[in-house]
Formats: structure tokens, sequence, C-alpha cells
């Protein structure tokens, strides 16, 4: 019964939305939302814990600032024909709510200290039960929870730095179909229904640097180092015939996924009293996640390990943004050039990724000397992605179209 390397299709496909471009989020805070993720050199509220902790020191007192981004992804697939003849198919939609908060106080002493809550990696994808792809995707959904307490220390009146450790909780669903080569006795085929549910959890690190030489002009460096994700949890079959269930059996797993390290490098420019720039560059290091391995108790048809290959590349975001200030009102835009990982041959259906353009817009209002409110939106245009040469594993070639919008609002609030 040859079906270890179809189930070794199935794991080795089954988290891949956990570690990509598609599914690290950036997006901690509408301020920064607003001006395109480029503020590693102005990071002047709680979000600095996530962008630059160094920018702890420039803050005042005891503040508050906390919020939400509603994210609504979409994404619409059509194989090739003569080789992948399936009808068109789009995305199940889904909204999604990573949200942030973060707790600073700073005396006006060299030492300033704060703790944040945000999820750096996140989102799914759902397709219709039953569609053509459900050998490689139905359902995916991540959820990373990073707790992570930060310290500043004032170096001079012009340079700073910040470090702080994360805890990551984090939980993961994963549902596809199995393709078995084999049918029943209506001559329909038997695919088992796989669901892998577990949790898990890990530690990071970061730091920060942020010189501000003069009053028009601030840089700022941050890097946020790997994280090994253990997880645990259960495989469950559906669909299974009675002939096997000796197969197919339910049981207990486990697992580790290795985020990538990445680092910011950015310069902030006065162009104005009230209008300043920057522009920022953000590495990922994705070539950390390499190949993914599953170990089974009660193993499939035997197999108690499947080890999977991955050739993810190392990758780059260009971020810049502006901002107006007009007395309480501040006006804010950006732009961003968002190269994916997923090199050819691997795109598939739990992460439709590709090269990205993000376009932003935001807006704070001061609504008094201690409260501010944030918004921000961003359309992410997807570049169609032609998938024409997919690994023997997938097999599955076509053409991906996506976008995403996200709508953020953030509250600051600053004690007295």
């Amino acid at each position: 019964m040859k079906l270890l390397p179809k189930f070794a299709l199935v794991l080795g496909s089954s988290t891949q939305f956990v570690v990509s471009g598609g599914f690290q989020l950036n997006e901690h805070g509408a301020r920064g939302i607003g001006m395109g993720g480029a503020y590693v050199a102005r990071p002047f509220d709680g979000s600095a814990i996530f962008i630059n902790p160094a920018g702890l020191s420039l803050l005042k007192g005891f503040q508050l600032y906390g919020g939400t981004t509603i994210i609504s992804p979409s994404s619409r697939f059509r194989g090739h024909y003569p080789d992948n003849p399936v009808q068109a198919a789009e995305m199940k939609q889904n909204l999604f709510f990573p949200s942030h908060a973060y707790v600073t106080y700073s005396t006006e002493g060299l030492i300033s200290a704060g703790i944040g809550f945000f999820n750096m990696y996140g989102l799914g994808s759902e397709w219709p039960e039953g569609w053509a792809g459900r050998a490689l995707s139905e359902k995916v959904d991540l959820k990373t929870y990073f707790i992570n307490p930060s310290l500043s220390v004032r170096v001079g009146e012009t340079f700073s730095i910040g470090a702080g450790f994360s805890y990551i909780p984090a939980s993961a669903l994963i549902i596809r179909s199995i393709r078995t080569g084999f049918s029943d006795s209506t001559g329909a085929p038997v695919e088992p229904r796989i669901t892998l549910d577990g949790s898990g959890s890990g530690f990071g690190w970061n730091i920060g640097i942020l010189a501000i030489p003069t009053d028009e002009l601030s840089v700022g460096f941050s890097y946020r180092s790997t994280a090994k994700l253990e997880f645990d949890g259960n495989a469950t079959f559906e669909k299974v015939p009675p002939s096997l269930k000796t197969t197919f059996p339910d049981g207990p797993g486990r697992t580790s996924i290795k985020t990538p390290a990445t680092f910011f490098f950015g310069a902030a420019y006065k162009v104005l009293q009230n209008l300043s720039v920057e522009a920022d560059y953000q590495f990922v290091g994705w070539s950390t996640f390499d190949q993914l391995k599953f170990d089974l108790d009660n193993g499939i048809n035997g197999q108690k390990e499947v080890t999977a290959s991955r050739n993810y590349q190392d990758t780059y975001l260009l971020r810049f943004g502006i901002e107006y200030q007009m007395q309480e009102l501040a006006l804010r835009g950006g732009y961003i050039l968002d190269k994916n990982p997923v090199p050819d041959g691997y795109v598939e259906p739990s992460l439709p990724d590709a090269d990205r353009q993000d376009f932003t817009l935001g807006l704070s209002y001061q609504l008094s000397a201690n409260l501010r409110f944030d918004a921000s939106y961003m359309f992410v245009r997807f570049a169609q992605r032609t998938e024409s040469r997919s690994i023997p594993e997938f097999s599955f070639n076509g053409t991906y179209n996506s976008s995403a919008h996200l709508l953020s609002v953030s509250v600051a609030y600053a004690f007295e």
C-alpha cells in the first residue's frame, strides 16, 4: 500500500504558512503603518518595543498605546491547461485581527522600560471544501503572541540603545485532504481528511540603536533574533474507511519551527519644521527555513518521522514614509516594496505568495494633552504569480492573483 509519499506531501507543506513573507506581520501600531512601516529612526510611541527598543528613551513618563488591525486577504487560483485543467477557485473571505498593546515608563534619568504584546506571525487561508487543491490546503490558521519586555539606556543627549526578550506562545490549525489512489464501492475516491491541531512556545530577543546627531536627522537600527517554536498537538482523521483505519491512526505528534531573524536600518530627516520623511531597509533571513520534520507517536503506515525539504530565500523590504504635522492633526503616507521568499516550484495554495507593493495612508488627532487617536489604511497588491514548474510533491501548476486590505486603529494615553 504505497501511501507514504502522499502523506509526506501532506505534512511537508502543511505548515508552510508559518514562516513566510505572506504571514510575517510588521503592523503593530497605526502610526507606523501610516508611514509604510518606515519608523525605525522615529519610534516615538510604545510600538518602539517592536520596531526599535532604543526609542523608549524618547518617551516621557507613564504611557499606554494599544489597538488592532483588521486584515482582509483575498486570493484567486486558475489552473493551467492542459497540465492542470481545474476550474478557478477563490479563497474564502476571512477577517483577521492581530492586536498590539504597550506599556512604557521613562524617567528623566538614563533608563526607560516597557512591555509589549503583539502578533508577529499569523493569519491563515481557507479554500472551499472539495476544491481541486484540497490535497495541498483547505484551511490553515496560525496565531503567535509575542510578550516582549524591553529596556532602553540613554548615552548622552543624542544616542540611546535598547534591548528586550520575547516569550512566544503559539497555536496552529491545519486541515486538508489526502489522496490515497483508492476508490470505495461506489467508485468515489477515498480521501481521508486530516486535522493537525497544536500549540507551542519559544523565546527570542531583540536590540536597537537610535542616534539623533542633529535636530533634523535621526538614524535607527534594530535586530530581532530567530526563535525556535516547539509544537505539541494531535493528528485526527475523518472520512477514513474501516479498511484503512490502521493506516491513518489518530494520535499525538510534535514539530519545531525556526522563525527568521530580521533587521531594520533607516534614516529620517525633518525637511521642514512640520514635515518629516524616512526611508528604511528591512532584511528577513528566510533561508533558515530549509526543512520541516514531524514526529508522530502512532505513525502513518508505520512511518513515525516525516521530513520535507524547503528552499526559502533571504529577502528584503524597502520602506518609505512621510509625515506632516498640523497642530492637533498629523497626516501620513507610505510605500513598501516587499520581495517574497518563496522560490519558483514551491508556490502552493496555503501560501500563494508573490512580490508585493503596499500603499498606506494614515492620520493622528490629538484629542487632549494626554489622549491621541491614530488610524491608517494599507492596500497590498501582490504581483500575479504563475507556477509552471511545481515540484513533484505539489504538482499543482497555475496562476494566483492576491491582494489584501488592512485597517488599523490605535490609541495613545500619557499619564501626567
